[in-house]
């Protein structure tokens, strides 16, 4: 079992995915639920579970995924999850679809930080020490990576955000240790709305959210889904794992390999790569 975060579009569920899905899982991935709450919908072998969700949003461009734990691997955590030559790509292509920019005119802001106290909403595991050498291979490839990550508590304001083309949000764990998926009341409206007008207000910057599974409390989909709703995006995370019976547990790792769709930049993923499959963790 992978810990890939499915998406679940609103509205009845369809045979067809939208053209907005970029990553699915493969014809007989489905997803599980680990530990409560129970998802809104579970999905069996060849439903094809969403796992990640792209879609223009007023002047900006918005990118949801399941990609909480596959980006670990760094200075704080070891043995890397991703595979070089993919995550670092599909990142590569999504940071290039969301702001038509080369990547050396682009600005990152990897937002989180292990190191502060619980009660700050910037608490994150995926900080950019834990998820480093992803952060290297973006800066191999031409972007200026910044990060919050310093033990104090950085809030998210107009000021801070000014500056970048893109924020990375690989955390948020509001409401730790309980049992219904992160306490979205923990996150203020106020900072709600510093990054919906950091997305669609002219001339529009990029946002990619990231979550984990469901394994032992790690997944916090409510809290994400306060800003996925502010923002209108039509696609919301739910409390669920996705997995695959083919791979699982394959060479002593639990992995996914789902399928890339050629959908937005998954098509550039694809020739860049010359591969329809990205492994996740």
């Amino acid at each position: 079992m992978a810990s890939a975060m499915m998406l679940l579009p609103a509205g009845p569920a369809s045979a067809q995915l939208p053209d907005y899905v970029i990553i699915q899982g493969s014809d007989t991935s489905y997803s599980q639920d680990k530990y409560p709450p129970v998802p809104s919908e579970l999905c069996g072998p060849g439903d094809t579970p969403p796992i990640m969700a792209a879609r223009r949003v007023g002047a900006g461009a918005v990118v949801v995924a399941g990609l909480g734990w596959t980006s670990n691997g760094g200075v704080t955590y070891s043995p890397q999850r991703w595979v070089s030559g993919e995550l670092d790509v599909l990142l590569d292509k999504a940071f290039q679809w969301m702001t038509g920019k080369a990547p050396s005119a682009t600005r990152v802001l990897w937002y989180g930080d292990y190191g502060v106290s619980r009660e700050y909403y910037e608490y994150a595991y995926n900080d950019a020490s834990n998820c480093s050498w992803l952060i290297d291979a973006l800066e191999d490839l031409g972007y200026v990576v910044d990060d919050t990550d310093d033990a104090t508590f950085t809030p998210i304001t107009s000021s801070l955000l000014d500056p970048y083309d893109i924020l990375v949000i690989p955390g948020l764990q509001l409401g730790y240790g309980t049992p219904d998926g992160g306490n979205p009341n923990l996150l203020p409206d106020d900072v709600v709305a510093t990054i919906t007008n950091f997305v669609k207000v002219p001339p529009g910057k990029g946002l990619f959210l990231m979550e984990s599974g469901d394994y032992y409390g790690y997944c916090f989909h409510r809290v994400k889904n306060k800003i996925l709703e502010a923002l209108e995006f039509g696609v919301f995370y739910q409390h669920d794992t996705v997995g695959d019976p083919e791979t699982a547990n394959h060479d002593s790792l639990r992995y996914v390999e789902v399928d890339v769709t050629t959908n937005q930049f998954g098509l550039d993923y694809r020739e860049a790569t010359g591969k329809t499959t990205i492994r996740l963790m």
